[in-house]
Protein backbone atom coordinates (compact mmCIF):
# COMPACT_ATOMS: atom_id res chain seq x y z
CA UNK A 1 0.00 0.00 0.00
CA UNK A 2 1.39 3.40 -1.02
CA UNK A 3 0.69 6.77 0.55
CA UNK A 4 0.95 10.19 -1.05
CA UNK A 5 2.51 11.82 1.99
CA UNK A 6 3.27 11.43 5.70
CA UNK A 7 -0.10 12.90 6.70
CA UNK A 8 -1.91 10.17 4.78
CA UNK A 9 0.25 7.50 6.43
CA UNK A 10 -0.39 8.93 9.91
CA UNK A 11 -4.11 9.05 9.21
CA UNK A 12 -4.09 5.42 8.09
CA UNK A 13 -2.14 4.31 11.19
CA UNK A 14 -4.55 6.19 13.51
CA UNK A 15 -7.63 4.72 11.81
CA UNK A 16 -6.20 1.21 11.99
CA UNK A 17 -5.36 1.63 15.69
CA UNK A 18 -8.87 2.86 16.47
CA UNK A 19 -10.34 0.02 14.42
CA UNK A 20 -8.29 -2.57 16.31
CA UNK A 21 -9.26 -1.03 19.66
CA UNK A 22 -12.95 -1.17 18.77
CA UNK A 23 -12.60 -4.76 17.56
CA UNK A 24 -10.93 -5.70 20.87
CA UNK A 25 -13.71 -4.07 22.89
CA UNK A 26 -16.36 -5.78 20.77
CA UNK A 27 -14.58 -9.11 21.19
CA UNK A 28 -14.46 -8.72 24.96
CA UNK A 29 -18.12 -7.66 24.99
CA UNK A 30 -19.22 -10.74 23.06
CA UNK A 31 -17.14 -12.99 25.30
CA UNK A 32 -18.74 -11.42 28.36
CA UNK A 33 -22.24 -11.86 26.91
CA UNK A 34 -21.56 -15.51 26.11
CA UNK A 35 -20.25 -16.04 29.64
CA UNK A 36 -23.32 -14.33 31.09
CA UNK A 37 -25.65 -16.50 29.00
CA UNK A 38 -23.81 -19.60 30.16
CA UNK A 39 -24.14 -18.52 33.79
CA UNK A 40 -27.85 -17.83 33.34
CA UNK A 41 -28.37 -21.39 32.07
CA UNK A 42 -26.65 -22.76 35.15
CA UNK A 43 -28.64 -23.23 38.33
CA UNK A 44 -27.07 -20.78 40.82
CA UNK A 45 -27.54 -21.40 44.55
CA UNK A 46 -30.37 -19.45 46.10
CA UNK A 47 -29.13 -16.45 48.07
CA UNK A 48 -29.73 -16.14 51.78
CA UNK A 49 -32.83 -14.05 52.53
CA UNK A 50 -30.71 -11.44 54.31
CA UNK A 51 -28.26 -11.09 51.42
CA UNK A 52 -30.51 -9.54 48.78
CA UNK A 53 -33.36 -7.15 49.35
CA UNK A 54 -36.68 -8.25 47.89
CA UNK A 55 -37.16 -6.76 44.43
CA UNK A 56 -33.48 -5.91 43.92
CA UNK A 57 -32.07 -6.82 40.51
CA UNK A 58 -29.04 -9.12 40.85
CA UNK A 59 -27.14 -7.01 38.31
CA UNK A 60 -27.11 -4.08 40.75
CA UNK A 61 -24.90 -6.22 43.00
CA UNK A 62 -22.36 -6.80 40.22
CA UNK A 63 -19.37 -4.56 40.96
CA UNK A 64 -18.74 -4.19 37.20
CA UNK A 65 -22.37 -3.65 36.28
CA UNK A 66 -22.15 -6.30 33.58
CA UNK A 67 -19.42 -4.42 31.70
CA UNK A 68 -16.11 -6.00 30.71
CA UNK A 69 -14.04 -2.96 31.59
CA UNK A 70 -14.30 0.77 32.23
CA UNK A 71 -13.63 1.51 28.54
CA UNK A 72 -16.76 -0.36 27.49
CA UNK A 73 -18.80 1.49 30.13
CA UNK A 74 -17.42 4.86 28.98
CA UNK A 75 -18.19 4.09 25.34
CA UNK A 76 -21.82 3.19 26.11
CA UNK A 77 -22.24 6.35 28.21
CA UNK A 78 -20.81 8.51 25.40
CA UNK A 79 -23.21 6.96 22.90
CA UNK A 80 -26.17 7.50 25.25
CA UNK A 81 -25.18 11.14 25.74
CA UNK A 82 -25.14 12.06 22.07
CA UNK A 83 -27.74 14.78 21.52
CA UNK A 84 -29.59 12.79 18.85
CA UNK A 85 -29.72 9.71 21.12
CA UNK A 86 -30.89 11.76 24.10
CA UNK A 87 -33.63 13.28 21.95
CA UNK A 88 -34.73 9.78 20.96
CA UNK A 89 -34.28 8.44 24.55
CA UNK A 90 -31.88 5.84 23.21
CA UNK A 91 -29.52 4.08 25.64
CA UNK A 92 -27.29 1.15 24.61
CA UNK A 93 -28.81 -2.16 25.81
CA UNK A 94 -26.15 -3.03 28.38
CA UNK A 95 -26.17 0.46 29.94
CA UNK A 96 -29.98 0.46 29.96
CA UNK A 97 -29.98 -2.86 31.78
CA UNK A 98 -27.51 -1.48 34.35
CA UNK A 99 -29.64 1.65 34.92
CA UNK A 100 -32.78 -0.41 35.43
CA UNK A 101 -30.96 -2.67 37.89
CA UNK A 102 -29.75 0.35 39.88
CA UNK A 103 -33.31 1.66 40.14
CA UNK A 104 -34.26 -1.46 42.13
CA UNK A 105 -31.48 -0.92 44.66
CA UNK A 106 -32.24 1.91 47.09
CA UNK A 107 -28.62 2.24 48.18
CA UNK A 108 -27.34 2.80 44.64
CA UNK A 109 -30.24 4.73 43.18
CA UNK A 110 -29.81 7.56 45.70
CA UNK A 111 -26.30 8.19 44.33
CA UNK A 112 -27.70 9.19 40.95
CA UNK A 113 -30.69 11.14 42.25
CA UNK A 114 -32.14 13.70 39.88
CA UNK A 115 -28.97 14.21 37.87
CA UNK A 116 -30.15 11.89 35.14
CA UNK A 117 -26.67 10.41 34.97
CA UNK A 118 -25.21 6.93 35.09
CA UNK A 119 -23.62 5.45 38.19
CA UNK A 120 -20.07 4.22 37.55
CA UNK A 121 -19.79 0.57 38.70
CA UNK A 122 -17.89 0.32 41.99
CA UNK A 123 -15.19 -2.01 40.65
CA UNK A 124 -13.94 0.75 38.35
CA UNK A 125 -14.02 3.56 40.93
CA UNK A 126 -13.04 1.59 44.05
CA UNK A 127 -9.95 0.21 42.32
CA UNK A 128 -8.57 3.73 41.91
CA UNK A 129 -9.67 4.69 45.43
CA UNK A 130 -7.87 1.71 46.98
CA UNK A 131 -4.71 2.50 45.04
CA UNK A 132 -4.82 6.11 46.29
CA UNK A 133 -5.20 5.04 49.93
CA UNK A 134 -2.56 2.30 49.74
CA UNK A 135 0.04 4.48 48.01
CA UNK A 136 -0.52 7.51 50.22
CA UNK A 137 2.55 8.09 52.44
CA UNK A 138 0.42 8.52 55.59
CA UNK A 139 -2.90 6.64 55.30
CA UNK A 140 -1.43 3.12 55.80
CA UNK A 141 0.10 4.34 59.09
CA UNK A 142 -2.98 5.77 60.81
CA UNK A 143 -5.50 3.95 63.00
CA UNK A 144 -8.63 3.47 60.92
CA UNK A 145 -12.12 3.12 62.38
CA UNK A 146 -14.73 1.72 59.97
CA UNK A 147 -17.98 3.65 60.36
CA UNK A 148 -21.53 2.49 59.70
CA UNK A 149 -23.12 5.78 60.82
CA UNK A 150 -22.24 9.42 60.21
CA UNK A 151 -20.79 9.89 63.69
CA UNK A 152 -18.65 7.75 65.98
CA UNK A 153 -17.84 8.46 69.64
CA UNK A 154 -14.62 6.94 70.98
CA UNK A 155 -14.13 6.94 74.75
CA UNK A 156 -10.61 7.28 76.13
CA UNK A 157 -9.05 7.47 79.60
CA UNK A 158 -7.63 10.91 80.40
CA UNK A 159 -4.29 9.63 81.61
CA UNK A 160 -2.18 12.32 79.97
CA UNK A 161 -0.99 13.95 83.18
CA UNK A 162 0.97 11.76 85.61
CA UNK A 163 2.85 14.65 87.21
CA UNK A 164 0.84 14.15 90.43
CA UNK A 165 1.34 10.37 90.36
CA UNK A 166 -2.21 9.95 89.06
CA UNK A 167 -3.00 7.06 86.75
CA UNK A 168 -5.96 7.21 84.41
CA UNK A 169 -6.61 10.83 85.33
CA UNK A 170 -7.52 10.12 88.97
CA UNK A 171 -6.45 6.69 90.29
CA UNK A 172 -3.79 6.56 93.02
CA UNK A 173 -1.99 3.32 93.93
CA UNK A 174 -0.80 2.66 97.51
CA UNK A 175 1.64 0.18 99.00
CA UNK A 176 0.15 -1.62 101.98
CA UNK A 177 3.45 -1.53 103.88
CA UNK A 178 3.49 2.27 103.91
CA UNK A 179 0.90 2.25 106.69
CA UNK A 180 -1.27 4.85 105.01
CA UNK A 181 -5.01 4.60 104.65
CA UNK A 182 -6.10 4.56 101.02
CA UNK A 183 -8.77 6.87 99.66
CA UNK A 184 -11.18 6.12 96.86
CA UNK A 185 -10.55 7.85 93.56
CA UNK A 186 -12.18 7.80 90.14
CA UNK A 187 -10.68 7.63 86.66
CA UNK A 188 -11.48 10.42 84.23
CA UNK A 189 -12.79 9.78 80.76
CA UNK A 190 -13.01 11.81 77.59
CA UNK A 191 -14.79 11.37 74.27
CA UNK A 192 -13.30 11.81 70.80
CA UNK A 193 -15.94 12.19 68.11
CA UNK A 194 -15.47 11.49 64.41
CA UNK A 195 -18.11 13.09 62.16
CA UNK A 196 -17.97 12.25 58.48
CA UNK A 197 -17.17 15.02 55.99
CA UNK A 198 -17.80 14.84 52.25
CA UNK A 199 -14.83 15.11 49.91
CA UNK A 200 -15.90 15.68 46.31
CA UNK A 201 -13.97 15.65 43.03
CA UNK A 202 -15.36 16.83 39.68
CA UNK A 203 -14.03 16.16 36.19
CA UNK A 204 -15.21 17.20 32.72
CA UNK A 205 -14.70 15.26 29.47
CA UNK A 206 -16.13 15.57 25.95
CA UNK A 207 -18.50 12.90 24.67
CA UNK A 208 -16.46 12.68 21.47
CA UNK A 209 -13.35 11.92 23.50
CA UNK A 210 -15.11 9.14 25.44
CA UNK A 211 -16.63 7.61 22.31
CA UNK A 212 -13.49 7.80 20.16
CA UNK A 213 -11.12 6.87 22.97
CA UNK A 214 -12.98 4.94 25.71
CA UNK A 215 -9.74 4.48 27.61
CA UNK A 216 -9.87 8.17 28.56
CA UNK A 217 -12.04 7.45 31.60
CA UNK A 218 -9.64 4.75 32.74
CA UNK A 219 -6.78 7.26 32.49
CA UNK A 220 -8.75 9.77 34.55
CA UNK A 221 -9.53 7.19 37.21
CA UNK A 222 -6.09 5.63 37.45
CA UNK A 223 -3.94 8.74 37.14
CA UNK A 224 -5.67 12.05 37.79
CA UNK A 225 -8.04 10.67 40.43
CA UNK A 226 -5.32 8.81 42.34
CA UNK A 227 -2.91 11.75 42.27
CA UNK A 228 -5.58 14.26 43.25
CA UNK A 229 -6.92 12.17 46.12
CA UNK A 230 -3.41 11.51 47.41
CA UNK A 231 -2.72 15.24 47.39
CA UNK A 232 -5.87 16.09 49.35
CA UNK A 233 -5.50 13.28 51.90
CA UNK A 234 -1.92 14.23 52.77
CA UNK A 235 -2.83 17.92 52.93
CA UNK A 236 -5.68 17.53 55.45
CA UNK A 237 -3.85 14.98 57.61
CA UNK A 238 -1.01 17.48 58.04
CA UNK A 239 -2.78 20.86 58.05
CA UNK A 240 -6.54 20.28 57.92
CA UNK A 241 -8.59 22.96 59.70
CA UNK A 242 -11.19 20.58 61.17
CA UNK A 243 -13.98 22.75 59.69
CA UNK A 244 -15.72 20.73 56.99
CA UNK A 245 -12.59 18.58 56.72
CA UNK A 246 -10.39 16.43 59.00
CA UNK A 247 -8.28 18.10 61.70
CA UNK A 248 -4.61 18.02 60.79
CA UNK A 249 -1.69 17.44 63.12
CA UNK A 250 -0.48 21.04 62.79
CA UNK A 251 -3.82 22.24 64.21
CA UNK A 252 -4.04 19.73 67.08
CA UNK A 253 -3.79 22.38 69.80
CA UNK A 254 -2.42 21.21 73.15
CA UNK A 255 -1.45 17.82 71.71
CA UNK A 256 1.15 19.41 69.42
CA UNK A 257 4.59 19.96 70.93
CA UNK A 258 6.51 22.78 69.25
CA UNK A 259 10.28 22.77 69.72
CA UNK A 260 11.71 26.33 69.98
CA UNK A 261 14.72 27.44 67.99
CA UNK A 262 18.20 27.46 69.52
CA UNK A 263 19.64 30.59 71.09
CA UNK A 264 21.21 32.81 68.40
CA UNK A 265 20.18 30.33 65.69
CA UNK A 266 20.38 32.01 62.27
CA UNK A 267 17.17 32.50 60.28
CA UNK A 268 16.09 29.83 57.81
CA UNK A 269 18.40 27.11 59.19
CA UNK A 270 17.90 23.69 60.70
CA UNK A 271 20.41 22.39 63.22
CA UNK A 272 21.23 19.06 64.81
CA UNK A 273 19.85 20.18 68.19
CA UNK A 274 16.52 20.99 66.52
CA UNK A 275 15.95 17.43 65.36
CA UNK A 276 17.51 15.91 68.49
CA UNK A 277 15.07 17.79 70.75
CA UNK A 278 12.18 16.78 68.50
CA UNK A 279 13.27 13.17 68.89
CA UNK A 280 13.64 13.56 72.68
CA UNK A 281 10.02 14.69 73.12
CA UNK A 282 8.45 12.07 70.85
CA UNK A 283 6.09 9.71 72.66
CA UNK A 284 7.24 6.24 71.69
CA UNK A 285 5.32 3.00 72.04
CA UNK A 286 5.28 -0.42 70.41
CA UNK A 287 3.80 1.10 67.24
CA UNK A 288 6.41 3.87 66.99
CA UNK A 289 8.93 1.97 64.86
CA UNK A 290 6.51 1.16 62.05
CA UNK A 291 4.22 4.20 62.18
CA UNK A 292 6.56 7.13 62.91
CA UNK A 293 7.80 9.40 60.13
CA UNK A 294 9.83 12.55 59.77
CA UNK A 295 8.18 15.00 57.39
CA UNK A 296 10.15 17.83 55.82
CA UNK A 297 9.67 20.20 52.94
CA UNK A 298 12.27 19.39 50.28
CA UNK A 299 13.58 22.93 50.75
CA UNK A 300 15.20 21.53 53.91
CA UNK A 301 17.32 18.92 52.13
CA UNK A 302 20.53 21.01 51.91
CA UNK A 303 20.34 21.66 55.66
CA UNK A 304 19.59 18.03 56.56
CA UNK A 305 22.11 16.49 54.18
CA UNK A 306 24.96 18.62 55.59
CA UNK A 307 23.89 18.34 59.23
CA UNK A 308 26.50 16.58 61.42
CA UNK A 309 27.37 15.64 64.99
CA UNK A 310 30.72 16.96 66.13
CA UNK A 311 33.05 14.10 67.08
CA UNK A 312 36.55 15.18 68.06
CA UNK A 313 38.09 17.12 65.21
CA UNK A 314 35.62 15.71 62.69
CA UNK A 315 31.94 14.87 62.62
CA UNK A 316 29.37 12.25 61.70
CA UNK A 317 26.35 12.84 59.44
CA UNK A 318 22.97 12.97 61.16
CA UNK A 319 20.91 11.51 58.35
CA UNK A 320 21.20 8.22 56.52
CA UNK A 321 20.85 8.99 52.80
CA UNK A 322 18.43 6.97 50.67
CA UNK A 323 19.68 3.70 49.29
CA UNK A 324 18.22 0.25 49.83
CA UNK A 325 16.07 1.86 52.54
CA UNK A 326 14.48 5.34 52.55
CA UNK A 327 16.40 8.27 53.99
CA UNK A 328 16.18 8.39 57.78
CA UNK A 329 17.19 10.36 60.86
CA UNK A 330 17.82 8.67 64.22
CA UNK A 331 16.22 5.48 62.93
CA UNK A 332 12.94 6.91 61.64
CA UNK A 333 12.23 7.20 57.88
CA UNK A 334 11.82 10.56 56.16
CA UNK A 335 8.74 11.22 54.02
CA UNK A 336 9.28 14.46 52.11
CA UNK A 337 6.10 16.49 51.84
CA UNK A 338 5.07 19.51 49.79
CA UNK A 339 2.53 20.25 52.53
CA UNK A 340 5.19 21.08 55.11
CA UNK A 341 6.15 24.75 55.36
CA UNK A 342 9.22 26.07 53.61
CA UNK A 343 12.58 26.17 55.41
CA UNK A 344 12.56 28.41 58.48
CA UNK A 345 8.76 28.61 58.89
CA UNK A 346 6.70 26.90 61.57
CA UNK A 347 6.06 23.31 60.47
CA UNK A 348 8.89 22.90 57.97
CA UNK A 349 9.82 19.81 59.99
CA UNK A 350 7.55 17.31 61.77
CA UNK A 351 7.99 14.04 63.66
CA UNK A 352 4.73 12.11 63.93
CA UNK A 353 3.68 8.74 65.33
CA UNK A 354 0.67 8.28 63.04
CA UNK A 355 -0.80 5.36 65.02
CA UNK A 356 -2.19 8.00 67.34
CA UNK A 357 -4.08 9.71 64.54
CA UNK A 358 -7.60 8.34 64.04
CA UNK A 359 -9.39 8.17 60.69
CA UNK A 360 -13.01 7.15 60.13
CA UNK A 361 -14.41 6.25 56.71
CA UNK A 362 -17.74 4.98 55.51
CA UNK A 363 -18.75 3.19 52.36
CA UNK A 364 -15.67 3.75 50.21
CA UNK A 365 -16.00 5.87 47.08
CA UNK A 366 -19.17 6.78 45.20
CA UNK A 367 -18.96 7.90 41.59
CA UNK A 368 -21.45 9.00 38.97
CA UNK A 369 -21.66 11.05 35.80
CA UNK A 370 -24.19 13.43 34.31
CA UNK A 371 -24.65 14.82 30.82
CA UNK A 372 -26.95 17.68 31.85
CA UNK A 373 -24.43 20.04 33.48
CA UNK A 374 -22.55 20.67 30.21
CA UNK A 375 -25.25 19.57 27.76
CA UNK A 376 -24.82 22.60 25.47
CA UNK A 377 -21.10 21.83 25.15
CA UNK A 378 -21.60 18.12 24.41
CA UNK A 379 -19.49 17.42 27.51
CA UNK A 380 -19.94 15.07 30.42
CA UNK A 381 -19.33 15.73 34.13
CA UNK A 382 -17.92 13.04 36.40
CA UNK A 383 -18.26 13.23 40.18
CA UNK A 384 -16.57 11.22 42.93
CA UNK A 385 -17.55 11.44 46.57
CA UNK A 386 -16.17 9.76 49.65
CA UNK A 387 -16.83 10.36 53.33
CA UNK A 388 -14.04 10.67 55.86
CA UNK A 389 -13.02 12.32 59.10
CA UNK A 390 -9.80 12.31 61.05
CA UNK A 391 -8.15 13.92 64.04
CA UNK A 392 -5.32 13.35 66.53
CA UNK A 393 -6.42 10.97 69.28
CA UNK A 394 -4.64 12.93 72.02
CA UNK A 395 -6.33 16.03 73.54
CA UNK A 396 -3.05 17.20 75.06
CA UNK A 397 0.61 16.28 75.40
CA UNK A 398 1.72 13.75 78.05
CA UNK A 399 3.25 14.92 81.33
CA UNK A 400 5.27 12.27 83.13
CA UNK A 401 5.82 12.09 86.90
CA UNK A 402 9.50 13.11 86.60
CA UNK A 403 9.96 14.61 83.13
CA UNK A 404 10.47 18.34 82.79
CA UNK A 405 9.19 18.42 79.22
CA UNK A 406 5.97 16.99 77.76
CA UNK A 407 5.90 14.08 75.32
CA UNK A 408 3.62 13.71 72.32
CA UNK A 409 3.17 11.69 69.11
CA UNK A 410 2.96 15.04 67.30
CA UNK A 411 6.14 17.14 67.22
CA UNK A 412 7.00 20.14 65.06
CA UNK A 413 9.66 22.83 64.87
CA UNK A 414 9.05 26.52 65.63
CA UNK A 415 9.80 29.34 63.21
CA UNK A 416 13.43 30.38 62.83
CA UNK A 417 13.17 33.93 61.54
Amino acid sequence: MKFENKEALDKYIKEEAEKQAQELIEKERKAAEEKAKAEEKADPPAPEPSDIEVGVDRLSLDTKGGFVNVAEFARDVAIACKKENMAANYIPPKLLKWNRAIATNKTLSTDVGESGGHLIPTAFSMGAFNVAVETNPIMPLVTEWPMTTNSLDLTYVEGFDQSGNLIGGGIIWYWKGEGKQGTFSDPKFGVLTLKLKDCIALCRATNDMLEDNPGTLETVLNTLFVNGLNFQLTKVLIEGSGVGQPLGVMNSGKALVTIPKETSQPADTMEYMNVLKMFAQLYEDEAATSATRWHFNRDCIPQIATMKVDVGLGGAPVWTPPGVAPASILGYPIAWSKHCATLGDLGDGMLVNWRHYYVGMKGGIRSAQSMHLYFDYNDMAFRWTFRIDGKPSWPQAFKGPKSAKPLSPFITLAERA
